[in-house]
């Protein structure tokens, strides 16, 4: 499986240029390369100086090539039946179009058909570099445990078994009851987008050669949506491998005005690497102008990676989860979370099901089988760790 390395970080930062820099990087050391983005503004276009491929990637330099994700065809051909049908639905009950189609919009979607967008060419790339946000209705996506949508493909085939019987007086059914009745077409696009979700799973947790990067600037919001960012990613399993810190004013300009702001960074930068420890930190530097174009990303990749480095190399080969069992037989689960805080963290078994909540974000994991019949006997912070024991229902904690 090829190499893939996805953005993301809070809007304005520098998260295109980071992706960009780093393609052109690959490409440069002989990797064929891929950067995506699906982005409708087109800032990825517009940070290389070049028009990306639409339908096609195309050869932006030697081994270096781009593509702009048409999100709205591929939402419509993944998920179009099911959103007409379900706004016919809705109608049907006297909402209006417009209330309806918001309705049936689901959240994440832009960035669940722009992830699994680079399944389609894993095997013509090396590296697949990815610019754009993974946001938290998509990763809510992906806290449905398996079961769930075994349960809801077997549930599905049921009911497309029933309406095959029933086809012939579909039309004349609807007509009658006044409500849009499903035909098959909507439920293979349901069974498809149900296995889209566990695709991007497959993608983004199970695979060893997937890697998250995230960008940030020596200011207070842009850290503390970094620190979020990373707490939320380790809670979803995803291994994050770099932090970006981006406009970094350099040693070498000693303008007065700046004074107080490369004060001000070099406090940031040390709260950087104490916080996020042991994560790789990549520094990039101001540059007099705005960066654009294959020149001027050249520097940035250098600052990065160095000349010659390569961006592919994995930096962290830690998981977030870790399982294991103790001499007792209890069930040990860790999970890395260094800026949950005690209060703020829940967590609650609910039958073969763990459901742990941090602030406003929750996940849903499918225990492994030796531990759904077990208990919580315990759970703490270790340091950044948060570490829940499970034993033996007859067993006191």
């Amino acid at each position: 499986m090829g190499r893939t390395i996805i953005f993301t970080g809070k809007g304005g930062v520098g998260k295109t240029t980071c992706a960009a820099a780093t393609a052109l990087q690959c490409a440069k050391i002989g990797k064929k390369t891929l950067v995506m983005s699906s982005d409708p503004v087109q800032a990825l276009s517009d940070c290389l100086d070049v028009e990306l491929g639409v339908r096609e990637p195309k050869e932006i330099s030697k081994n270096l090539f781009g593509l702009q994700i048409e999100l709205e065809k591929e939402i419509d051909e993944h998920y179009g039946v099911v959103r007409n049908f379900l706004t016919r639905l809705f109608q049907s009950r006297g909402i209006e179009e417009a209330v309806a189609s918001e309705m049936v919009a689901l959240p994440g979607l832009d960035e669940l058909f722009s992830i699994l967008k680079i399944s389609e060419f894993i095997g013509r790339f090396e590296i697949i570099v990815l610019d754009t946000a993974p946001t938290g209705h998509t990763f809510r996506l992906l806290s449905f445990p398996q079961v769930f949508s075994m349960f809801g493909k077997y549930l599905l085939r049921i009911q497309r078994g029933i309406m095959r019987i029933f086809e012939p007086l579909r039309e004349r059914t609807e007509q009658v009851v006044r409500t849009p009745i499903p035909d098959e077409l909507f439920f293979a696009q349901m069974e498809g987008l149900m296995e889209r979700v566990n695709q991007m799973r497959d993608l983004l947790i199970e695979s060893t050669m997937t890697t998250v990067r995230i960008v940030t600037n020596l200011e207070k919001m842009p850290i503390l949506e970094s620190e979020r960012a990373l707490t939320f990613m380790n809670l979803y399993g995803l291994t994050v491998d770099g932090l970006c810190v981006n406009k970094v004013i350099p040693e070498t300009i000693n303008d007065p005005y700046f004074k107080k702001w490369k004060e001000t960074q070099q406090e940031y930068i040390q709260r950087l690497e104490t916080t996020f420890y042991p994560l790789k930190i990549f520094k990039i530097y101001l540059k007099e102008e705005e960066v654009i174009g294959l020149k001027l990303l050249e520097q940035v990749a250098s600052d990065m990676y160095g000349k010659k480095g390569d961006p592919s190399e994995i930096y962290s080969h830690d998981k977030p989860f870790t399982i294991d069992t103790d001499i007792d037989g209890n069930v040990i689960m860790k999970i890395n979370l260094p800026f949950a805080k005690k209060g703020e963290t829940k967590i609650r078994k609910r039958g073969e099901e763990l459901v742990i909540e941090i602030g406003e974000y929750k996940r849903i994991l499918l225990l492994p089988k030796i531990a759904q019949n077990m208990k919580i006997g315990g759970a703490r912070f270790e340091g950044k760790k948060l570490i829940i024991t499970f034993i033996r229902k007859n067993k006191n904690p």
